[in-house]
C-alpha cells in the first residue's frame, strides 16, 4: 500500500501530531517512502500473489494492480502515478 507523493504521508503525520499522536522527523518520512518503494520490486519476487493499493486519495486504499506468479492479472484503466 502507499501514496503517489511523500508530502502525503508528511501531511498525514502531521495530523497525527495535531490529534496528539506521534511524530515522525520529516527525514525519516521521506526516507522510508522511497525506501518503501524500492523494496517493492523485491517483495513481488518472494511473492505468489501481490495486490498493490493506492491510498492517496480521501477514499482511502484501492486495490490498483493485482500479480500472481509474476503475472499482471487485473488493474486498474488509469494507474495513478
Amino acid at each position: 500500500m502507499g501514496v503517489n507523493d511523500v508530502q502525503i504521508n508528511i501531511k498525514r503525520v502531521a495530523q497525527r501530531v495535531a490529534q496528539g499522536g506521534h511524530n515522525v522527523p520529516e527525514p525519516d518520512v521521506r526516507r522510508r517512502y522511497t525506501r518503501s518503494l524500492a523494496n517493492l520490486a523485491t517483495a513481488i519476487q518472494k511473492t505468489e500473489h501481490t495486490v498493490i493499493y493506492d491510498n492517496s486519495t480521501a477514499a482511502g486504499y484501492q486495490p490498483v494492480l493485482t500479480i500472481k506468479a509474476r503475472r499482471v492479472t487485473k488493474f486498474i484503466d488509469k494507474l495513478p502515478e
